[in-house]
């Protein structure tokens, strides 16, 4: 199952740095603006701050990665590492532009078992 979440931007961490980070990592998907999940992971983004998170939701041998890049070239990906309940990581983008994200599932292999399509949000919004 794929699914695509916006959240209005109410109850967003508008606060900068580690305050900002550790917010986050409190709850990620109630403070995210965007959000996706496959059966099982969810990958967030919030845009006010340019914060991911990425959550392993089933314990089943795979390992999610969320990948991302910006409509200006910039590209990068996280690694669930399985030490925690999400990964977070704290970007800094260029404003009024565009961050795409998907999430992608593998196997112990390196293979591609599943993932959602590429979903954009704006940065900074």
């Amino acid at each position: 199952m794929r699914k695509t979440t916006h959240r209005a931007a109410t109850g967003t961490i508008a606060a900068a740095g580690l305050a900002a980070v550790a917010a986050f990592t409190a709850a990620p998907a109630s403070a995210a603006d965007y959000c996706l999940e496959v059966e099982a992971a969810t990958a967030c983004f919030e845009s006010d701050g340019d914060i991911f998170a990425l959550s392993d939701t089933q314990v089943d041998g795979l390992t999610p990665i969320l990948q991302w890049e910006t409509e200006y070239g910039r590209a990068g990906e996280v690694v669930f590492s399985g030490s925690s309940t999400w990964e977070v990581r704290n970007y800094n983008f260029a404003e009024q532009h565009d961050v795409y994200f998907r999430i992608v599932l593998i196997d112990g292999t390196g293979d591609v078992v599943d993932g959602t399509s590429w979903e954009g949000a704006p940065i900074g919004a």
